[in-house]
């Protein structure tokens, strides 16, 4: 994406009319390209959109354009995975979100729900969040892989400021929430989410959370992260077989996964 310097500005910056004539030519064309750096950068070639610039507002069917494809998602992980089945793409407004997970009303504490689940009503309810875009994937019994689930999400808000308050506030309770044991009773027995490893970093709060049961040894460890962009966040859990901890090849999974859904929407806001 790539904007061009608006005449008015242009003008307002005009060289001097005393300078000679290419004086004033090269001048001009100095400042336009100065006003396009502040729109664009290059890497490697490619003229992306500038951190900060404003884009969108993104909604509607732009959103799943947000979401990997199972090929984009395979080159992000360096795995493939397939699409869940059971669970397609689904979207939707606060009114279809998860409304409790288990017993969620009852999760001790319950303000660190969101680092633990995605998409929970409860985390939203307080926001201007609009509308938003999920698809899952999941790997088939016996596939051999650490990877179990990957899911992706894009909320959208009104304005870029409204994403940017959400994101700050839920940072702010993913800090918070950084060495907290969540308990969720389930039935006469309860599940254990033990958040470790939270960071800040670039536009992007990352954390891992191990599940455990208490009537088994069996624990899941799991890699969240959400991310802003323009008036969008994005959210992505990446959930692995029992073991102590996400396998090393996979630990910045989830980050990536989201740096790559916040370059879509540079690309297609």
């Amino acid at each position: 994406m790539h904007c061009a310097p608006r005449p008015d500005r242009l003008a307002a910056i005009a060289p001097p009319t005393t300078l000679p004539l290419h004086w004033r030519r090269a001048f001009t064309l100095a400042v336009g390209c100065l006003l396009l750096a502040g729109c664009t950068k290059v890497t490697d070639g490619t003229v992306t959109a500038a951190r900060g610039l404003q884009l969108g507002p993104i909604s509607g069917a732009t959103l799943q354009k947000v979401l990997p494809t199972e090929s984009e998602l395979a080159d992000v992980l360096g795995e493939s995975i397939p699409a869940d089945a059971d669970e397609p793409l689904f979207e939707g407004k606060l009114s279809d979100m998860a409304d409790g997970l288990a017993t969620e009303s009852d999760a001790s504490p319950h303000d660190c729900v969101g680092v633990i689940a995605e998409l929970q009503r409860s985390v939203y309810q307080d926001t201007k969040m609009s509308e938003f875009a999920s698809a899952r994937w999941r790997q088939p019994s016996g596939s051999g892989s650490d990877l179990t689930r990957v899911v992706t999400a894009v909320v959208a808000f009104p304005t870029t400021s409204e994403s940017n308050d959400a994101f700050d506030a839920f940072a702010k309770q993913w800090q918070k929430c950084d060495g907290t044991f969540v308990k969720i009773p389930f039935e006469s027995d309860y599940f254990g989410d033990d958040i470790s490893n939270v960071k800040n970093e670039d536009g992007v709060v990352s954390a891992g959370y191990e599940v455990t049961r208490a009537t088994n040894s069996i624990a899941w460890p799991n890699l969240r992260a959400i991310g802003v962009r323009a008036n969008c966040l994005v959210e992505v859990e990446v959930t692995f077989y029992d073991g102590p901890a996400a396998p090393s090849e996979f630990k910045d999974s989830a980050i990536a996964v989201a740096r790559s859904m916040m370059d879509r929407i540079a690309e297609v806001g």
